[in-house]
């Protein structure tokens, strides 16, 4: 009877065996190449994702940020502002600045008028009663230059140059007794080419005699 016993438990431990090694040798089958199933994955790891941004550099804003949607990050909507600059013509006193947010500080300025003709500044600055005329040695517009004058009997200031001119003007009385309206007219332009100021003399007869 033991020897039974025996016999039951010894082929039992053997088909056991058998069992395992059988067990273990499909596994590794299993698994090897071309013979992959779902019991040879491994597990799976991945870092944490980090969400996307906006760019930080100079006009660059973020409009909505970056969402998590289960499987990774939405991409943020962004906005994008180029430097803003000076209308055409105008000059640049100091550039924008990007503070985070927009652009500030941009300075503009308009550049100086430019002067007219000196000839047409000189025959608009004429006084009342006064208009361009012809005399001997003088010409009958602003294109006579004399020199330049400092603190003189004129009184323009020192630097300018100054034009003479003929004028015909209010009639004023000579040395003879005679009825004149000739003048020589002078007119100063100033190193930036704007007019200084004007000054107009009466011309007297230097020959001939009165007749009494």
């Amino acid at each position: 009877m033991q020897r039974w016993k025996f016999l039951i438990v010894t082929t039992t431990l053997v088909m056991g065996l058998l069992a395992c090694h059988s067990s273990f040798a499909q596994s590794v089958a299993g698994c090897g190449v071309g013979n992959q199933d779902s019991t040879c994955l491994g597990r799976v790891n991945a870092a944490p994702q980090a969400a996307p941004t906006c760019s930080t550099a100079a006009g660059w804003t973020t409009v909505a940020s970056a969402q998590w949607i289960g499987s990774g990050y939405s991409a943020p909507q962004c906005n994008y502002q180029a430097p803003p600059s000076c209308p055409a013509g105008d000059i640049t006193t100091s550039s924008a600045l990007w503070d985070g947010s927009e652009w500030v500080g941009l300075g503009c300025q308009a550049p100086a008028p430019q002067p007219p003709a000196y000839s047409t500044q000189c025959t608009a600055g004429l006084p009342a009663g006064f208009i361009l005329g012809q005399q001997a040695g003088f010409y009958p517009d602003w294109d006579n230059p004399t020199y330049d004058v400092g603190a003189n009997a004129y009184g323009f200031p020192y630097g300018d140059t100054v034009y003479a001119t003929a004028l015909y003007g209010p009639q004023f009385e000579s040395p003879c007794g005679v009825a004149e309206e000739d003048y020589i007219g002078y007119c100063a332009i100033s190193p930036s080419g704007w007019l200084d100021g004007e000054a107009q003399w009466q011309e007297m007869p230097t020959t001939g005699q009165c007749n009494h």
